[in-house]
């Protein structure tokens, strides 16, 4: 049920109708609450209902069992190492398979080895992703590693942990929450004026932000050149780069303010998600910026337990968390180079925190030099890695490097890359470094093809005016976000 139709208002209008009239009743709010958040979910794929409660019995479970064996460091360690188990295999099944087994399919071709051998060996990959499955294991595997770090914390009564993991406002995409930030609000619901008015800004921004701004911007601008680089110019590819990157933000961020705006008209308080992270100065003040809970969830239950800056390589440490991250985020090659790059990045800003007092020891009194630095750290932060690396790089980099490909291929080299074209192409690439690729495309073509030049504006091809569908050569771009797909 997606946030911006007209039957989740109706069952959101419901939902606040019938807490506000059980709010003196406690057990029968969260019992009403619960067969809420269970049809919710059931709307999105009823067949795994199932996998949700077999994730808070889960958990529950070894909650409960933590609290047992108290005394016993042994049996609790083995017992938190087959939960997290459990969760990295479920997400591996469901979310990795197909990536897996594509990785096997082609290492057996190096080997010389028939494809068809891992085909026969394992079954087939036309399997669906199970809704919201990376934020509800990662919420209630945090539950039970909570425990597991406080023993003397006695367990919660499994309708508490399962509205905790099948909390709808927050299922499909996050924020991701902590036991700790929601269950003590289930007997303490608040409804101030204050809390009424936040909520309905923060929906009110969520819907402008999702369905004016992105919904625009992926219509207008971002589909057609993103399906077909190479009818585009330069500029036109590299303003689809950033248009794609403002697009992102608006989906993910909006549905995020909707998600805390719903959760603050029933009574809670979530945290906040973003915090414009477009303004950040480098890679480490982007990470406290973007997806704040996702970071958050990282740095406390990955970077910490590997090592984090007391134990180990704290630059290795970073990489790993950041790699491991990325293949959150999807199940593709790509986003695990994305996630090393962003731990490289973080390990080069952490390295010159640590070197900065040697090479700069007092504080720069030069305002201008200041406002400077500050804007050459911006422009660098975010060319490098929130707008084109992090959103439109591995669909921008896709879809270019094939348009390339297959016009090189229709050209030869002295008509594909001729002197003059080739400083032209160069001189206008350094713009922008991550967009190298779709300039590249986008300049091969036009030289390939020796075709009129078409104006400078936003048409469309008229294969991709008559319809949005999925392609063989890119991925299809909609204007509305997939959670699953693009935020993991």
């Amino acid at each position: 049920m997606n946030f911006v139709t007209l039957e989740f208002a109706s069952f959101l209008l419901f939902v606040l109708v019938a807490g506000w009239l059980l709010r003196d009743r406690d057990e029968a709010y969260r019992a009403f609450l619960l067969l809420c958040n269970l049809f919710f979910y059931a709307v999105a794929g009823i067949a795994f209902v199932p996998l949700l409660l077999a994730v808070a019995v889960l958990n529950w479970g070894t909650a409960h069992l933590l609290a047992r064996f108290r005394e016993r460091p042994r049996v609790r360690k083995a017992l938190i190492v087959a939960d997290v188990a459990a969760h990295v295999c479920l997400l591996a099944f469901f979310k990795y398979y197909e990536f897996l087994v594509l990785g096997l399919e082609s290492l057996a071709s190096l080997g010389g080895f028939g494809m068809g051998l891992v085909a026969h060996a394992l079954p087939g990959t036309d399997m669906l992703f199970p809704v919201g499955l990376s934020f509800y294991t990662f919420q209630g595997l945090s539950y039970a590693v909570d425990h597991y770090r406080n023993p003397d914390e006695p367990p919660r009564a499994f309708l508490d942990v399962l509205l905790f993991v099948s909390f709808f406002p927050t299922i499909m995409a996050g924020p991701i929450l902590r036991a700790r930030q929601f269950l003590p609000q289930l007997g303490h619901r608040t409804w101030e004026s204050r809390d009424v008015q936040e909520g309905f800004a923060l929906i009110l921004s969520g819907l402008f932000k999702k369905v004016v701004i992105a919904s625009y911007l992926s219509e207008h601008i971002v589909r057609g050149v993103f399906e077909s680089p190479e009818f585009y110019s330069s500029w036109a590819v590299l303003a689809a780069v950033y248009a794609y990157s403002i697009q992102i933000f608006c989906d993910f961020s909006g549905y995020s303010d909707m998600a805390v705006g719903v959760g603050r008209l029933m009574g809670f308080r979530l945290p906040e998600n973003f915090r414009s992270p477009y303004l950040a100065l480098n890679v480490q003040d982007f990470w406290r910026r973007w997806h704040i809970t996702l970071s958050l969830w990282l740095r406390d239950y990955l970077y910490i337990p590997l090592g984090g800056s007391r134990r180990g390589n704290r630059y290795l440490n970073l990489i790993i968390t950041m790699a491991l991250g990325g293949l959150w985020h999807g199940s593709h090659l790509r986003f695990l180079i994305w996630g090393v790059m962003h731990g490289v990045g973080l390990a080069v800003v952490h390295a010159f925190h640590q070197l900065k007092p040697r090479l700069w020891p007092g504080p720069v009194e030069n305002t201008v030099l200041r406002w400077c630095g500050m804007a050459a750290a911006w422009l660098l932060t975010f060319h490098s890695y929130p707008s084109c690396g992090f959103s439109s790089a591995p669909r921008t980099w896709s879809a270019a490097l094939k348009s390339c490909a297959v016009s090189c291929s229709s050209a030869s080299p002295e008509r594909a890359f001729p002197c003059w074209w080739f400083r032209r192409w160069r001189r206008v690439c350094s713009c922008s470094s991550m967009a190298r690729g779709s300039f590249a495309a986008s300049w091969t073509c036009k030289i390939a093809s020796r075709g009129r030049r078409r104006p400078w504006c936003w048409r469309f091809s008229a294969a991709s005016s008559s319809g949005w569908g999925r392609t063989a050569s890119c991925p299809s771009f909609t204007s509305n976000f997939d959670p699953m797909r693009d935020g993991g």
